[in-house]
């Protein structure tokens, strides 16, 4: 390959590079997965070997030229290989992010539970899209609301409480609430959040969890348990009714008895 054939990849190289730095800042500050971690400190560690690797490559040229010419030509080669390397290199860590990102935002998007992000007054901030079937509302009605908005009216001040209570002591914090749907219907949902600091402000990452069917199977027990104990208690009248006819029974019996 020429030094012309060269010139666009040394060209290319800086914007490739720092495309590949600001995915790999932007996937630090969206916490991506670990192994994009290990990606680029892979991708750091094969730099320092790329030259050895580029010289070995490289295909000794006729001497015809004078030593020093030799060199400067040998120099060449070896920084043209290294540079392909380097693009090469790039590129598999690129493609590589890119396909990383896209299934953590897959699995993000489509959990079975809701996600929000709550800035530190308790505007939603972000929302996945479970978080917005929950609610019955376009996602982008759902930015910048306040998460008040979606709580029921007689769970309002029990929020609040637990808001302001997560917020001054930090941490992983839960409970259940009752929450609106756009439509106007309610469901039963745990909320577990976790209040913590980052380098742009604070936020509360919440987990949404609809437990409707779960209130309704307790709700369902505790109809079965109170009927049971209707039963035992109509069952234990019954048997003391029954005791004291029987009761009455032998005392006319014995009446009878005793008059013969």
């Amino acid at each position: 390959m020429s030094d012309k054939d060269a010139e666009p990849l040394q060209r290319e190289l800086p914007h490739l590079s720092a495309a590949v730095e600001a995915r790999l800042a932007t996937a630090q500050a969206t916490e991506l997965p670990s192994e994009e971690d290990l990606l680029h400190k892979h991708y750091l560690k094969r730099l320092p070997h790329l030259r050895a690797e580029a010289e070995a490559r490289l295909i000794p040229a006729p001497t015809t030229e004078p030593h020093i010419a030799e060199e400067l030509l040998h120099e060449l080669q070896v920084h043209q290989i290294e540079l392909e390397m380097q693009n090469e290199e790039l590129r598999r860590a690129y493609a590589a992010l890119e396909e990383s990102r896209d299934r953590y935002m897959l699995l993000y998007e489509f959990a079975p539970i809701g996600y929000l992000n709550l800035s530190a007054n308790g505007q939603i901030s972000e929302a996945n899209l479970t978080s917005a079937t929950l609610f019955g509302e376009n996602r982008k009605k759902l930015i910048n609301h306040r998460f008040a908005h979606y709580v029921a009216p007689e769970n309002g001040d029990f929020w609040q409480r637990h808001f302001q209570f997560a917020t001054q002591h930090g941490g992983k914090h839960e409970c259940e609430l009752t929450l609106k749907r756009a439509g106007g219907t309610t469901f039963h949902a745990r909320l577990d959040c976790l209040y913590m600091e980052t380098n742009a402000s604070p936020v509360m990452r919440i987990a949404i969890t609809d437990i409707a069917a779960q209130k309704q199977a307790e709700k369902a027990l505790l109809d079965a348990r109170q009927r049971l104990e209707n039963q035992v208690a109509t069952t234990e009248a019954e048997k003391r009714k029954i005791k004291d006819e029987s009761a009455e029974i032998n005392n006319a019996l014995d009446g009878l008895l005793k008059h013969r």
